[in-house]
């Protein structure tokens, strides 16, 4: 269960005022206890724990999220995977608490 869940949307261009565009994910950010998780908002399966204290989306298959303990922020991919190698040890140890 969670308490609330978000659309998450992504720029994909921008508009002839200069405005930027955005497209809606496949992806919302759901939250317990204060803490986001991303779901696939189509089949409803989590594709990660709500373990962050905040989730955006920079590309249809990329996120940014930040680490609840630490504050630092990391990429993720459409499944829930770190994008960067330095970042997956401190990912991988959230995950499993």
């Amino acid at each position: 269960m969670f308490d609330e869940s978000y659309y998450l949307n992504y720029p994909i261009d921008y508009n002839e005022c200069g405005e930027i565009r955005n497209a809606f994910a496949d992806f919302v950010k759901y939250e317990v206890q204060g803490n986001y998780g991303i779901m696939n908002r189509i089949t409803g399966e989590p594709i990660t724990p709500a373990i962050y204290s905040d989730i955006n989306m920079l590309s249809k298959d990329l996120f940014e999220v930040q680490d609840s303990d630490s504050y630092d922020w990391y990429l993720l991919d459409n499944k829930g995977e770190p994008i960067l190698g330095r970042w997956k040890e401190p990912l991988k140890k959230n995950k499993k608490s």
